[in-house]
């Protein structure tokens, strides 16, 4: 980069005095926008002006030290050079020579006026504003589905204390992807740093941290899946790192596009013949626009504060890519080992196909821990088991398939659930608890189903405070709505919204029936959203607003929204089946 004098008069009257010169250009020497010396040319021959760091004053955004001055010489007359210690920044910068670092006249034989000059260390270098990054997070009545909010309380570094038993107690694995951060080894990719725990021997602990905002394609399946052993423990979790390199688990959520797969090796006994305590795998604070593939023996899966994309990804419309498509999916292996799909359709009619049993093999005995979460359907078989709390569920619309088995057809894993909200039917080998759960789910017409919410095993587990539609096939219930078919039109949930990434999203609006407001066992709203404690604050307010009003005045409490939001109706249902008012949904509706 040059920098030029622009005053053609004043330079031809230097030339034309002796006894006095100024600064005619200036040049910033070394690579584009890495610059660290300064080649200053003057109008007149200028070996005889002696200049020291001390003559030279550099003001600009980043502070910049003189390290030397090389005068002319007989091969350059014109041209004084500046090392500096470092480079600058896009920020223009000024040059001045000065008499001294507390007298800013020029030096004896410098002209007043041509003793200073801008320029820039980064011209022609491309804007670091060329990939702007764009930081938000969706709105939501609670914490949950991760974000900004503090996550601290659902979250323990593997091989710290309580847990301090593993083989390297004495120093986890600890990884950090993309960011130099002391105490805390670097890796380039998501997959290197997976590569890396690969590798370590059963009954390790390891953390893997993804930092603040970004946003990273990744392919976890086949070889570069996750390996979980016996008895070890891996956290993978999004972070803001202070410069002590402590992770502060908030103002931070990572996006990760691609499936992620856990593959549990077969059940380790220990020389009594006893089998080990199952490795687990826990992800918080993460949204994952793919899907999440369980394979494999025992192993627990335990997702916190994240997002498991509902459709998988969202269209420029915001809208479902692929709907009704598995965000949580158990894998089949038939006799081979092999993992077995279909070619045909997903039974929602759109998206990929799921896993099919088809033949004999074996199935994942995992576990699914869900706290704090927004997930699609989860395809998992009856040897799972899964554990839900404070989610939600959401397959797109309630005829579709929330939770059932690996085909989406048969029965699913074991499912305890608690003050969540599901979104689709529900198909279980056993409901062990259901409690303050909202399970928003209707049959089609001719459908196969025998119930929209259906456990193979109804001597076991227990319903309690939820809303479950009439005609379920569900262990014994207590307090729970609708308590017959006839008053179920009249006691269905509403929500503000069922479009994911609305800020009312699965949140009751203002009429819902007052009996499901209040249905649950603490006297507050039924569903995900019972965590905030809105019909209490309703209360309260009520309560304690009276003694503050004026004599003749009264007050209320308006909930904003109070009605469901107007909205298309979802683009697709279950093949076959008939929508609202029993009216035919699918291929070939239009020659009926």
């Amino acid at each position: 980069m040059i920098a030029f004098c622009k005053d053609k008069q004043r330079r031809d009257l230097i030339l034309q005095t002796p006894g006095i010169n100024g600064l005619d250009y200036l040049e910033v020497l070394g690579p584009p926008g890495c610059g660290d010396q300064l080649a200053l040319t003057f109008i007149k021959d200028v070996r005889g002006l002696a200049l020291s760091p001390a003559n030279i004053s550099l003001t600009g955004d980043t502070v910049l030290q003189v390290h030397a001055v090389k005068p002319a010489t007989k091969e350059e007359p014109l041209t004084i050079r500046v090392q500096l210690r470092g480079t600058g920044d896009f920020s223009p910068y000024t040059l001045t020579l000065v008499t001294s670092p507390t007298n800013t006249d020029p030096p004896a034989g410098v002209d007043s006026q041509l003793n200073t000059a801008t320029f820039s260390f980064k011209a022609g270098c491309p804007s670091p504003l060329r990939d702007p990054r764009d930081h938000h997070n969706y709105g939501a009545p609670a914490e949950i589905g991760g974000g900004p909010y503090d996550r601290t309380p659902n979250i323990a570094l593997p091989g710290t204390q309580p847990n301090a038993e593993f083989v390297n107690s004495a120093a986890p694995f600890k990884a950090i992807v993309g960011m130099a951060v002391v105490g805390w080894a670097e890796y380039s990719t998501l997959a290197s740093a997976v590569a890396a725990w690969n590798r370590l021997p059963t009954n390790s602990a390891g953390t893997i941290l993804l930092p603040n905002f970004e946003c990273y394609a990744v392919d976890l399946t086949g070889p570069n899946a996750i390996q979980i052993p016996a008895q070890s423990v891996l956290l993978i979790a999004s972070a803001a790192l202070a410069k002590d390199g402590v992770p502060e688990w908030s103002e931070a959520c990572v996006t990760l596009r691609g499936d992620i797969e856990v593959v549990a090796p077969p059940v380790t006994l220990d020389p009594d013949g006893v089998p080990l305590p199952t490795g687990r795998v826990r992800i918080n604070g993460v949204w994952l626009s793919g899907q999440l593939i369980l394979q494999g023996g025992e192993a627990c899966v335990e997702v916190t504060d994240s997002t498991l994309i509902p459709g998988i990804a969202l269209n420029t419309m915001g809208e479902a890519a692929r709907p009704g498509t598995p965000s949580v999916m158990g894998i089949v292996l038939n006799t081979l080992g092999e993992a077995v799909y279909t070619e045909t359709r997903s039974i929602t009619g759109s998206g990929s196909a799921p896993p099919s049993l088809t033949g004999p093999g074996s199935a994942p005995e995992m576990t699914l821990c869900l706290n704090r979460v927004v997930s699609g359907p989860i395809a998992m078989p009856s040897t799972c088991s899964s554990r839900i709390c404070n989610s939600i569920v959401d397959s797109g619309g309630p005829y579709s398939v929330a939770f059932a088995g690996a085909d989406l057809a048969s029965p699913g894993a074991s499912l305890h659930i608690e003050e969540s909200t599901v979104i689709g039917r529900v198909w279980a080998q056993a409901i062990r608890l259901a409690s303050n759960t909202i399970f928003w789910a209707k049959l089609g017409q001719s459908d196969p189903w025998q119930a929209a919410v259906w456990a193979n095993r109804v001597q076991v587990g227990c319903a309690r405070f939820c809303w479950l539609p009439a005609n379920s096939i569900a262990p014994r219930q207590y307090n729970c709505l609708p308590p017959d078919a006839a008053s179920q039109a009249a006691l269905e949930p509403r929500f503000v919204t069922l479009r994911f990434g609305h800020p009312g999203y699965c949140l009751l609006s203002g009429d819902v029936p007052m009996a499901l407001w209040k249905g649950a066992d603490s006297g507050s709203q039924i569903g995900v959203y019972y965590q905030i404690q809105e019909t209490e604050a309703v209360t309260n307010m009520l309560i304690r607003s009276a003694e503050y009003l004026p004599a003749n005045a009264e007050r209320g409490v308006f909930l904003i929204p109070s009605r469901t939001l107007p909205e298309q109706a979802s683009p697709f249902e279950y093949y076959g089946h008939g929508g609202e008012g029993g009216l035919p949904m699918g291929i070939g509706v239009s020659l009926i």
